[in-house]
């Protein structure tokens, strides 16, 4: 009698145990297969891979400076061009006036590659000349000036590389803008083309600096409504919103940088890219890799339609650590119902920082913003 209840017994809580096993089975099947979205289109909006240059006179008139890519290879570069030149003239292309410091100390030299649509034969010239003059710290003048040649041997349209060794000067350790002057122009209409310019170390390892992308949107600083921190004071000069401080990837050149000092009293920190005139229509998702100082503090896009005077502003973010790099995806909103994704002319980076979560100072970085569309 007792042996039958106890195999009863085992027989019921076998059962029980069975069932119990395929419910919960069935309840895993059911949650581990939940329908994921699905990435139809990513393409890249902005790699902050492109310094903004300027041209300014000298003996010879200002010379143009633009971007483009190379239909048969893709490849970005720099086009600098300048008309009516005598062989003894000069004139130069500048970054913007500071960017934020630098330490180049670790680093022997600079390099980039560069050809001239020049038959300096035919000219009759020996070599044009490309100085590399950086700025220390703000100042107006450079402390370091080393000329390299691009020699008349050289056929016209084939690549070279020229390379500036650094001196041993300690305002490398505080680099905040840079001049290539160039020297003996010639030829009633003249273009240089760069790619690639990097800084280079004692054994050889190479660093992009700047990739010349294409376009290159210019971010800009709001010092009138914002809490973004002028770091070099009152300073007129623009100011260059990229650095090679910090980048997301070794391969990159470098990653937009926002300081802020939530004392001005505004309530976000913001910089902005102006004049556009772009089509996310056909997107759902903005991402970008982040690096903050606080990981409380909230960030976010706002896109701005000027016609309509609408705007519309992304859910905020906020980082899981601080002073990680980490990638983020925004979802475009839904609202305003009116705000006309086919003709954006503005875009804003914003960080709030009225709360008492934010801290009172900071930094944050942004690299490699991708336009997404999801299923």
């Amino acid at each position: 009698m007792i042996k039958l209840s106890l195999t009863i017994l085992f027989l019921f809580l076998s059962t029980r145990i069975s069932a119990s096993a395929a419910m919960e089975s069935e309840y895993i099947n059911a949650t581990a297969f939940v329908p994921q979205p699905v990435l139809l289109k990513e393409e890249l909006f902005d790699d902050f891979n492109s310094r903004h240059w300027w041209g300014e006179a000298g003996d010879a008139p200002a010379p143009t400076v633009t971007w483009d890519y190379f239909s048969s290879t893709g490849e970005p570069f720099m086009r600098v061009r300048w008309d009516d030149a005598d062989w003894h003239w000069w004139n130069y292309i500048r970054t913007d006036w500071i960017f934020n410091r630098e330490d180049w100390t670790s680093y022997e030299g600079m390099r980039v590659d560069a050809y001239t649509t020049i038959d300096l034969d035919e000219q009759d010239v020996d070599s044009i000349g490309i100085k590399l003059e950086p700025r220390y710290d703000g100042d107006d003048d450079p402390f370091d000036s080393t000329i390299q040649d691009i020699p008349a041997s050289l056929p016209p349209e084939e690549w070279t590389t020229i390379d500036w060794n650094f001196a041993n000067n300690p305002h490398y350790e505080k680099v905040t803008g840079l001049v290539l002057t160039l020297e003996r122009l010639c030829g009633e209409e003249a273009i240089l083309y760069f790619q690639n310019m990097r800084l280079y170390d004692s054994d050889g390892n190479e660093y992009p600096w700047d990739r010349f992308t294409y376009p290159g949107f210019r971010w800009t600083y709001d010092f009138n409504y914002s809490d973004a921190y002028q770091w070099l004071g009152d300073h007129w000069f623009p100011r260059e919103t990229l650095t090679h401080n910090e980048r997301a990837t070794q391969d990159s050149a470098a990653s937009f940088h926002m300081q802020w000092d939530k004392s001005i009293g505004e309530g976000e920190a913001k910089a902005e890219i102006h004049n556009l005139s772009e089509d996310f229509s056909d997107y759902t998702h903005v991402r970008a890799d982040v690096k903050i100082t606080c990981n409380n503090a909230p960030f976010m896009f706002f896109f701005f339609n000027q016609d309509a005077e609408i705007g519309a502003l992304t859910g905020a973010k906020r980082a899981r650590s601080q002073n990680q790099w980490q990638q983020f995806e925004f979802r475009l909103p839904d609202e305003p119902e009116e705000f006309d994704w086919e003709n954006i002319d503005l875009i804003s980076f914003i960080v709030e920082t009225e709360g008492e979560e934010t801290d009172a100072t900071g930094t944050v970085y942004v690299d490699n913003m991708y336009l997404l569309k999801y299923e």
